[in-house]
């Protein structure tokens, strides 16, 4: 049968803190911690009670030192089990985002076992941990320990075993886990309750429970995004790693300092804005931004009425009508002017640039170009292409090679759903070997992540 105390104040003597102490902190935790958040913080130093209990460990009865009951069996017994009022502390440090390590030591007296409540023997503890915080920027974040060290309780509990001081002591494996109850970004509340295994026949394997408060000092990381400050060249804003913490809201490629469009992906040559009908006018500066037309009509194919214009049926009929004719002329025209104008650039690069992590073609402008390279092979039946994938120098070798030549892939798959036949087209792939420009500022990083068509 299982008990559990109900009296647990009654049951319970704690040296540091009182009961109004302990009611005072709950208000705390629940009152001024509801709207309390915080970051990592490169220490954590914690400090309070802990707990230890024998009983509910699964030893076998075999064990020397049984009773230990089952596993968890009388898990809340405090009256007969939990040994209360050591004392506890606990020093850690962030190594990366919001992984610690640390060292932690525990001090008790075993005072009850199973019952027995005769006897006063001390308990030693100490151990080297790592530690995994979750939500960290949340008011109540958990977190998992993995310790090792050792500990160590005086054999005089179990009969007398007469062993010297140095045997009290067995190695030990420690998982722990436990939560972080915040009031302010640096000062809160920890729980935690640790299962301590110990490895020797000379150990005994017990639970321990800590409750206590904790501080944290510097910041590591003033933006919680996982990047270190002095990694971070946008600290105040939580970003990517690929963009060295800056955010890039709108996923082009170019981060936000940087970008004049940040809520719209866009192309680099226009700063991050898009030009969705390329124009060559941005969409925000462009009167019809699905419509391509000419700088002087603002983006429009067709000038905007007057007023005047407006004023006779018959003058806007017979404006429209010659207006229409004019720049369907003039659209032939630039289509030819394009035409000749590649092939002049037979043997330069046209250029295709992608996001980050990306093979994906974006863009009006980058389809627009892809069209013309077809109509230009349709028409010179003796050349084909060599698509060059390039990638900037962020990832690894490996990976960086394995993207360019998806770029290009993704390029040749569009040409030749095109009509175009695979066998005039080519690709190489150089990953970041061949940068266009020297990789120190964010722009020249997004301008290396490309393309390049070649005509042979």
């Amino acid at each position: 049968m299982y008990k559990i105390d109900i009296n647990i104040f009654d049951s319970i003597h704690i040296p540091f803190f009182s009961r109004k102490s302990l009611i005072c902190l709950s208000f705390i935790l629940f009152f001024c911690g509801v709207s309390a958040q915080k970051v990592n913080k490169k220490w954590i130093i914690s400090a309070g009670i802990n707990t230890v209990d024998l009983y509910p460990t699964g030893v076998n009865e075999n064990n020397p030192y049984f009773p230990q009951g089952e596993i968890f069996e009388d898990f809340f017994n405090i009256s007969d089990h939990w040994n209360v009022g050591g004392q506890s502390i606990s020093i850690s440090r962030l190594i990366f985002r919001s992984f610690y390590i640390g060292v932690q030591g525990s001090l008790n007296n075993i005072k009850k076992v199973d019952g027995r409540n005769n006897m006063d023997y001390p308990y030693y503890s100490g151990n080297f941990y790592i530690q995994k915080r979750f939500y960290s920027n949340k008011k109540i974040s958990p977190f998992l320990r993995l310790g090792y060290g050792i500990s160590g309780i005086d054999r005089g509990i179990f009969g007398g075993d007469g062993l010297k001081f140095s045997q009290y002591f067995s190695e030990s494996i420690e998982p722990e886990i436990g939560f972080n109850f915040a009031i302010t970004k640096s000062f809160g509340i920890e729980i935690s309750s640790s299962f301590v295994k110990t490895k020797e026949e000379t150990g005994i394997t017990h639970f321990r429970h800590r409750a206590g408060l904790y501080i944290g000092l510097g910041t590591n990381d003033s933006d919680g995004d996982g990047i270190i400050n002095r990694k971070d060249k946008c600290p105040d804003e939580a970003g990517l790693p690929e963009f060295f913490g800056c955010p890039d809201t709108d996923g082009d490629g170019i981060i936000d300092k940087e970008d004049n469009c940040p809520d719209q992906a866009g192309t680099p040559e226009f700063l991050g804005c898009p030009d969705t009908d390329g124009d060559s006018i941005i969409d925000k500066e462009d009167k019809c931004p699905d419509e391509f037309g000419p700088i002087e009509n603002n983006g429009c194919k067709l000038p905007l009425d007057t007023p005047e214009e407006s004023n006779s049926v018959s003058n806007t009929i017979s404006s429209v009508s010659s207006k229409t004719e004019i720049y369907e002329a003039d659209d032939r025209n630039r289509s030819e002017e394009k035409n000749s104008d590649l092939k002049e650039k037979i043997n330069d690069e046209l250029v295709i640039y992608f996001p980050a992590s990306k093979a994906i073609i974006l863009g009006r402008k980058a389809y627009d170009m892809l069209l013309e390279v077809r109509n230009f092979l349709d028409t010179n039946l003796e050349k084909y292409i060599v698509i060059q994938g390039h990638s900037s120098s962020e990832g690894s070798e490996k990976y960086n090679y394995l993207l360019s030549e998806q770029r290009a892939e993704a390029v040749k798959t569009h040409l030749i759903n095109l009509g175009i036949d695979s066998n005039r087209i080519k690709i190489q792939a150089f990953g970041s070997e061949k940068p266009l420009y020297e990789e120190n500022s964010v722009r020249n990083i997004i301008l290396n992540r490309r393309i390049e068509i070649i005509f042979e």
